[in-house]
């Protein structure tokens, strides 16, 4: 946007400012009759970003999601609707009936034909539900989460978000694990400190392994003690590394340093799949997935 837009925008569209697509969305809403329909389809960010957070909550207190055909991009094949970015085919009631449960379905690439048709229609899947204003506003941000069942809805209201205890966080990326990178069993043991708390402590050590969590196969509870990395001199090889590829951002690679060596619980990567967090110890430099 230029300025003139951006200011206009601010102005007049301050929940739906981030895109003139949102913003699409809000004055057709103030155009139509209430008690009157619209059916748009439209970028799917709507839904899930947090920018978007005060307009989903404006939407789900005054309009009634019918039906929703929700037509996300996995980062590869195509959509339905042939283009390389998620999409929403929603059709809304101007007015709030909070109990009313509307009717989602999702369709993805390699449910459609080569032509960009889905192969039936409507989609059955895991994601197809019912859903209401009510059923999504328990979800933090009011994220359009359809999907999602009514247990682990109720768990967000009835028990404490995980940043109320912890503060999760990525860490660190070598950019070069073949330099950076060994199996314990491969260095010389006494050149590893194993129990450093802090990064004071760790550089104070003069050693040049320490242990590292890259995360691994699925495994619970504890376990994957695979690797160790070369951080001698508070990580002074891997900075200047990092320097030498990004000349703007030295050591920028090198995530939330603070939290370096400190007792966590850590995952590999949020999925769909089995619950497998891991307790580490003191002693860990983490990895950033």
């Amino acid at each position: 946007m230029n300025s003139a837009l951006g200011n206009f925008a601010k102005e007049k569209y301050l929940n739906s400012k981030s895109d003139l697509f949102a913003m699409f969305i809000e004055r057709s809403f103030e155009l139509a009759h209430r008690n009157g329909f619209l059916a748009l389809v439209t970028m799917e960010s709507w839904m899930f970003l947090s920018s978007y957070e005060n307009f989903r909550k404006g939407m789900l207190n005054k309009t009634t999601i019918q039906t929703m055909v929700h037509m996300p991009y996995l980062g590869r094949g195509g959509t339905s609707m042939g283009i390389n970015f998620g999409t929403s085919a929603t059709v809304w009631l101007k007015r709030s009936i909070p109990n009313y449960a509307g009717k989602f379905q999702c369709i993805r690439y390699y449910e459609c034909d080569d032509g960009g048709i889905p192969k039936q229609f409507p989609t059955i899947n895991e994601k197809t539900a019912s859903a209401a204003a009510t059923d999504l506003q328990k979800m933090p941000g009011g994220v359009i989460a359809y999907w999602v069942s009514d247990r682990v809805r109720d768990n967000f209201i009835n028990f404490p978000p995980l940043v109320s205890i912890a503060k999760p966080r990525q860490g660190a990326t070598t950019s070069d694990n073949n330099r950076f990178l060994r199996f314990w069993f491969e260095v010389n043991l006494p050149s590893v400190k194993f129990n450093s708390t802090s990064l004071e402590e760790a550089e104070e050590s003069d050693a040049r392994w320490f242990p590292y969590n890259k995360g691994g196969a699925f495994r619970k509870w504890h376990g994957n003690h695979d690797y160790v990395i070369n951080y001698w001199n508070d990580g002074a090889d891997i900075k200047a590394f990092h320097d030498e590829l990004n000349k703007t951002n030295p050591g920028g690679r090198l995530k939330n340093q603070d939290c370096y060596f400190h007792e966590c619980a850590s995952w590999s990567k949020v999925s769909s799949g089995q619950f497998s967090v891991r307790h580490f110890p003191s002693g860990f430099i983490f990895a950033r997935s």
